[in-house]
């Protein structure tokens, strides 16, 4: 018997930014993990919503900064 393995389900932007753990964990996989094997279109499709939650979050939390600097 062949075994099946499910696809895997990738997290959302919003799901990433709500929780910061599995993005940091999920981040691993694409950097130094089982994803930064992949080819190009592959690790984006794996990838990219983590890159995109973490480029957002960086956003954020500089925008915070910023905004205390003008208090």
């Amino acid at each position: 018997m062949a075994a099946c393995s499910k696809p895997v389900q990738v997290p959302t932007e919003a799901e990433f930014e709500a929780n910061p753990k599995m993005l940091s964990d999920w981040m691993q996989k694409c950097t130094k993990g089982e994803y930064s094997n992949l080819g190009i279109e592959e690790q984006s499709k794996m990838c990219g919503s983590a890159q995109a939650a973490s480029n957002a979050l960086l956003q954020k939390a500089r925008a915070e900064q910023n905004a205390k600097l003008f208090q």
